[in-house]
């Protein structure tokens, strides 16, 4: 599949100017609506699937994006610089936000110019995904059509004709856009109305 399709160029190009926000303060976010909402820490593979979530809600509704994007891992989507941040908690519940990065503060959610909308889709896909487990999201980023699916698709082994997720390999914002906007905004708006 390609990465921009004919006449896609363009809306591409205009997805590059798109706002963008920390995916670390959009993480943050994420777990202190989590620790409010249902009183749970989250463990880092269920913060990758909530944030991967939040992304794909702003890109699908033109709103902004997450200043790094995603990578095909074997459980799903994966922020890089997220994984890197939370990694030393394993598969355990992250019990702590992360204040600090290269020696700066990370700032709040409220401080950034996109508060608002980012804020909306956390509370909309924490309220409609909080109660499933990592392991039903990650199932969930993997369904056919999916942008995880095709990006691994693309690069599936020859022999075996099965998927395989190599690091490394690039979400387009282009391919989270477009699924996001018309996959999940037209047929499955009652599943995710965040998306909206």
């Amino acid at each position: 599949m390609p990465i921009l399709e004919t006449g896609k160029k363009e809306k591409a190009v205009e997805r590059s100017a798109l706002k963008t926000v920390e995916p670390i303060v959009v993480a943050n976010a994420i777990l202190d609506y989590a620790r409010f909402a249902g009183g749970e820490n989250l463990t880092p593979m269920k913060l990758q699937k909530l944030l991967f979530l939040v992304h794909g809600g702003l890109l699908g509704s033109d709103i902004g994006r997450l200043r790094s994007g995603f990578e095909a891992w074997p459980y799903g989507p994966v922020n890089r610089d997220i994984y890197f941040l939370y990694r030393h908690y394993g598969r355990f519940e992250i019990t702590e936000n992360v204040t600090e990065v290269f020696g700066e503060p990370v700032p709040f959610l409220r401080s950034v110019e996109l508060a608002k909308p980012v804020w909306y889709l956390i509370e909309s896909a924490y309220d409609t995904f909080g109660s499933w487990t990592a392991g039903q999201l990650s199932d969930f980023t993997h369904k056919a059509g999916s942008p995880w699916h095709d990006a691994v698709t693309f690069f599936k082994n020859e022999e075996r004709r099965e998927p395989r997720a190599l690091d490394g390999v690039i979400i387009s914002d282009d391919q989270i856009a477009r699924y996001f906007s018309s996959e999940l905004l037209n047929a499955e708006s009652k599943v995710m109305p965040f998306a909206k």
